[in-house]
């Protein structure tokens, strides 16, 4: 599979609300489904995407068509929304390098007594 080309972003939280799906969302942040879905969950498979909106968003309602509907309940209701992420005064006619730190994962402790 072929990387997706990479750019400098500015992560977003956007917290679901009732009757929203994907498509709505994405066309809210003038993304495609597929541009979303990549983003979050790094792919486009049907199967794959409909268990991330299971697991990591917390989906349960499914609308009219078979597709996810999102609600205020959904836990933790979570979607990841990039933003693209101007960087001034670089020339555009030059190739650059930035160095950017990831953001550490939670770590999640289990302490025992």
């Amino acid at each position: 599979m072929a990387s997706a080309p990479r750019f400098l972003a500015r992560v977003t939280q956007h917290r679901v609300i009732d009757g929203e799906t994907l498509e709505s969302v994405a066309e809210m942040y003038g993304l495609s489904v597929e541009a979303l879905t990549r983003f979050n969950w790094d792919t486009t498979d049907a199967a794959d995407i409909e268990r991330h909106l299971i697991l990591d968003v917390g989906c349960t309602r499914k609308g009219a068509r078979g597709q996810y509907v999102f609600t205020r309940e959904d836990d933790p209701g979570i979607l990841y929304i990039p933003r693209p992420e101007a960087v001034p005064r670089l020339p555009v006619e030059h190739s650059h390098i930035l160095r950017v730190k990831r953001v550490p994962e939670p770590r999640h402790f289990l302490f025992s007594l």
